[in-house]
């Protein structure tokens, strides 16, 4: 890969423990690399998060009892058109019960699940993830990611987003929101310095 980002952060109180770009530089030699490369990119850059928003979206169908995990929903084997547009899954799927849909990333599986939401509470979901805001960890540069309003929304929108599509996150982002999943539910402010002596 030309290049890439990692974070390590504890759950259970937003601290990163580790914080990494590659390819890395040499501050005492910052002239001799591009401008790219000493940006810190998982707080400035946004992209789109494709198949890992789908933890987010299934963890507001479920908190809102809309499905139930065991709920099945039939994938179209592979290929499902909304509107104009046609969602793929990377494989063949008939039935799928919600766990598998998870289990297997089935975008179409996703998109069905979550027809039943209104928009406006994807939305609020989302934000409340931290998705469209910044962290405020405190470090320059750093970036809101995007998540437009739903009065923007067109009507693939909402499909497309429950998927990790027409949204942008930074990797500060969805490493705070994950941790949000795995901690019961606090969406911690990250930190990189706990404390001065």
């Amino acid at each position: 890969a030309k290049s890439g980002m990692a974070i390590v952060m504890d759950p259970s109180n937003g601290a990163v423990l580790a914080m990494v770009n590659y390819p890395s530089f040499n501050p005492n030699k910052h002239k001799n690399y591009q401008e790219w490369i000493k940006k810190n990119r998982t707080v400035t850059d946004s992209f789109e998060p494709g198949s890992t928003m789908k933890m987010f979206t299934a963890s507001a169908i479920l908190q809102e009892r809309l499905k139930k995990s065991d709920d099945i929903v039939y994938c179209e084997n592979g290929k499902f058109r909304l509107y104009d547009h046609e969602i793929n899954d990377t494989k063949k799927h008939g039935w799928l019960t919600f766990r598998k849909v998870i289990e297997y990333s089935s975008n179409i599986g996703m998109v069905k699940l979550v027809e039943d939401m209104p928009k406006n509470m994807l939305f609020r979901y989302l934000k409340n993830f931290g998705f469209g805001s910044e962290t405020e960890i405190g470090l320059l540069g750093e970036s809101s990611g995007s998540l437009a309003p739903t009065v923007k929304w067109s009507g693939l929108s909402k499909a497309v987003i429950s998927i990790g599509q027409e949204v942008g996150v930074t990797a500060l982002q969805i490493t705070t929101a994950f941790s949000a999943l795995v901690n019961g539910g606090y969406l911690y402010k990250p930190y990189v310095v706990s404390h001065l002596q």
